[in-house]
């Protein structure tokens, strides 16, 4: 679903068939998004949501109206729902708006009516934290004082261009310029959210650079479109089926992204590309990169819990019990490791 709204972002801007293509197979290439979607988890589904988003907007900027603002609202409030950090887009679509043209939406019912939405269908979440004492802002602000590597600039920005895929980086860069071009002018506002999200994410302190991937849908389509322009011409047209084997050599990135390879034969892999293993968290790490280490170990973990589980009392166990209902399965064992040393 990413990748064909990401065609279809392109062909909204424009762009013809070579722009929809080169811009759906970079995503289909795309390190982050291959490992996003591999886990079934609210990550991928925000990364859908920002693209949604995204088209809505690109449809409101050719002139659709009525309809398009209240499909946004419900788009943004479902995203709140799935994930906060659309809260990021939602601040930087209120920053394009106030710095383009475009701020005359301003003056019309759609924005308010699409932000009354969004704010309707995210109340029950924000009445749930405020009645059972904010859960969701104390684990943010254990995991930034506790889990989180402290942010470092130069770091993040080079993560972006290792998980949007190095051969793909002129393409969405090539996007970002062309949205700040004559040509790209109408759809200019998706350039300042991209450029707001990244300033507040920097200015987080404790951001992970993955935070960044949902706003690169609308770039990839960008991108697309300013390629297929400046290709246009008849002397360079044959360069072509190499911007597409440029995008499709991300591929070779893949098993960063996702378990293909024997543990083996992913370390002696990653090591001929020159990449080490990487965390955003405090934590030691081996051979593996914190995506591949996370995926070993389940058996060994539940047949521990389950033979401690089974030694003790039966009351005990009703408390275990407790525990799992009330704060999950990591609370139980929490809570059996502190009583019986569990490493």
């Amino acid at each position: 679903a990413v990748v064909w709204l990401i065609g279809r972002l392109a062909a909204e801007m424009g762009g013809g068939r070579f722009a929809q293509a080169l811009a759906m197979l970079a995503a289909v290439c795309t390190p982050i998004y291959l490992g996003l979607a591999h886990i079934y988890s609210m990550n991928i589904f925000d990364v859908l949501f920002w693209a949604l988003t995204a088209l809505l907007l690109v449809r409101i900027a050719n002139g659709a109206t009525g309809r398009v603002w209240i499909a946004l609202g419900v788009v943004l409030g479902l995203g709140l729902q799935n994930k906060i950090s659309v809260l990021w887009l939602g601040a930087g679509l209120l920053i394009s708006l106030l710095l383009t043209a475009h701020r005359k939406h301003l003056r019309t019912p759609g924005p308010w009516i699409a932000g009354a939405i969004a704010g309707l269908i995210f109340l029950p979440h924000v009445l749930w934290q405020m009645t059972h004492g904010w859960p969701t802002l104390e684990f943010m602000a254990n995991a930034t004082s506790d889990k989180m590597v402290a942010l470092q600039i130069v770091p993040f920005l080079a993560e972006q261009v290792l998980f949007m895929s190095p051969s793909a980086v002129w393409l969405w860069v090539g996007g970002l310029v062309w949205l700040f071009r004559p040509a790209g002018a109408r759809y200019r506002p998706l350039a300042w959210i991209w450029l707001s999200v990244l300033a507040i994410l920097l200015a987080s302190g404790s951001a992970r650079p993955v935070y960044m991937a949902p706003a690169y849908t609308w770039l990839l389509a960008a991108g697309g479109v300013a390629t297929e322009g400046f290709l246009a011409s008849a002397g360079r047209r044959r360069l072509r089926p190499a911007a597409i084997a440029l995008v499709l050599s991300g591929l070779l990135l893949a098993p960063l992204a996702l378990p293909l390879l024997p543990v083996p034969t992913y370390v002696r892999y990653a090591e001929r590309l020159g990449v080490a293993p990487g965390t955003d968290e405090r934590k030691e790490l081996a051979e593996l990169p914190q995506f591949y280490a996370d995926m070993h170990g389940w058996d060994e973990i539940v047949e521990t819990v389950a033979e401690v589980f089974d030694q003790l009392a039966d009351e005990e166990k009703a408390t275990a019990a407790v525990f799992a209902r009330n704060y999950g399965v990591a609370g139980a064992v929490d809570l059996l490791g502190r009583r019986h040393g569990l490493p």
